[in-house]
């Protein structure tokens, strides 16, 4: 019995050094080895294009994996057009004209409206852009182009709401050696750029100041309409019948203005950056 028990403890302790023999480190494959498969080709979607008799240009692109409809438009013009003694017109132009409303509804007005159907309209200028956008439900659609198009073509600039645009952008000046970052960049365009240019000059209250309810109403006349438009709209919709809806909407805004030129600003190197 004795002998038994032995052999299978000698035995047993056998496998265990066996199992816990330390096996020498396998070589790493050399990446040239490595196989990857083929990636797949990306398909990028081809818009609907089309240009309205009045030069709006529009970009339909179809997407129906959600019941959603969205559209921009982007328009030709931003800060780079701001009269030197009145910098900041087209930013607070870009915020008035969707805060402002429109001759038939107040801007709170179509913030309720847009509310109550979880759709938005919204309006900004930038530096070398304008853009005002929508998004919507499918079954809100038409409803929310009927807004959009109204502030497109016939914003009503309200006094209260250009003094609110003011007050929240002396705010913005007051607070603005608050940031260091902030600070580095600015002296950085300055000094890129000059300071008497707009890609480098500061908006002051002086500015502020000077710029009134006409100015935006000219700035708007100046640089919104249709041939200086481009439309682009995407979302759960038919080509065809969004093509028609817009060409109803727009068909009768027949406002011109001469094309919009390029802006060239000299820079301290002596090139010039274009618009």
């Amino acid at each position: 019995m004795k002998t038994t028990l032995l052999a299978v403890s000698i035995i047993f302790g056998g496998v265990c050094c066996a199992q816990t023999q330390v096996r020498p480190p396998q070589p790493l494959p050399s990446y040239k080895e490595l196989k990857f498969p083929a990636l797949r080709q990306v398909k990028i979607p081809e818009p609907a294009t089309y240009t309205l008799p009045n030069g709006l240009k529009l970009f339909l692109l179809e997407e129906h994996e959600l019941p959603l409809v969205s559209g921009v438009a982007l328009v030709r013009t931003g800060n780079l057009f701001d009269p030197p003694d009145k910098r900041g017109l087209a930013g607070l132009t870009g915020t008035v004209l969707r805060t402002g409303g429109t001759k038939n509804r107040t801007g709170d007005d179509i913030d309720t409206e847009l509310e109550n159907i979880a759709a938005s309209v919204e309006s900004n200028i930038g530096e070398s852009s304008g853009t005002l956008s929508f998004s919507a439900l499918r079954e809100n659609t038409d409803q929310v182009l009927g807004l959009f198009k109204e502030l497109l073509t016939a914003p009503e600039f309200r006094q209260e709401k250009l003094d609110l645009a003011k007050t929240q952008l002396r705010s913005s000046i007051a607070r603005r050696n608050d940031d260091a970052g902030g600070i580095a960049g600015r002296e950085f365009a300055n000094i890129l750029y000059g300071r008497n240019t707009p890609y480098g000059w500061m908006i002051d209250y002086e500015h502020v100041d000077r710029i009134q309810q006409e100015d935006l109403a000219g700035f708007y006349r100046r640089y919104f309409f249709p041939a200086n438009i481009m439309l682009a709209v995407y979302g759960d919709f038919s080509t065809a019948e969004m093509k028609a809806k817009l060409e109803k909407l727009f068909g009768d805004w027949n406002y011109k203005q001469p094309p919009v030129s390029g802006v060239s600003v000299s820079c301290c190197e002596g090139c010039a950056r274009c618009l």
